[in-house]
């Protein structure tokens, strides 16, 4: 896999591709410049009144963009207030979160702000254990990895995994 930057110039020209779909805004590790796979996070603000079938006529838009070759989607409006749709677009996994509350998707992305406070050895640190554990089934994902570095001294792989297994509570508070 490139570098996080290499990652990330990808990314821009898949996002650029899917602009039919509207203005949709990087969100996750793309923001942070901590990309270690060809997957990016994205949202929109679909608003209350958003529904199923605009999420439909979405997909339909989407299925007619070169390169996507697939889709799932998910109804989670009654335990995270969106839509998740994740889209197939040539090597990329596009994870895009249709946000019904224009205030939750405005709230802003932690991971954007995070990108200006990281230190060189925490960012090198959140890379190398994401580059380890992101194929292994019990990855717990990116925010497990930052609370470990940034709140616990985690820096390694080894590491990770014993605080995975020591760690009860895991509440991030630099989100």
């Amino acid at each position: 896999m490139g570098r996080p930057e290499e990652l990330e110039a990808e990314a821009r020209a898949v996002l650029a591709l899917l602009e039919p779909l509207g203005p949709l805004q990087a969100t996750g590790s793309c923001v942070a410049g901590l990309m270690v796979s060809r997957e990016v996070e994205v949202m929109m603000v679909g608003g209350p009144a958003y529904s199923p079938a605009d999420v439909v006529t979405l997909l339909a838009r989407a299925v007619e963009i070169p390169g996507v070759t697939g889709f799932s989607y998910v109804d989670e409006r009654s335990s995270h207030g969106r839509f998740l749709v994740e889209l197939v677009v040539d090597r990329w996994t596009v994870e895009l979160s249709i946000w019904l509350d224009p205030e939750k998707a405005s709230a802003g992305d932690p991971y954007r702000e995070l990108a200006g406070r990281l230190t060189a050895e925490e960012r090198e640190a959140i890379l190398a254990i994401k580059r380890i554990w992101r194929e292994r089934p019990e990855y717990p994902g990116a925010d497990a990895v930052c609370t470990a570095v940034l709140e616990h001294g985690v820096r390694t792989a080894v590491e990770f995994g014993v605080w995975l297994r020591t760690i009860q509570n895991r509440t991030a508070s630099w989100k």
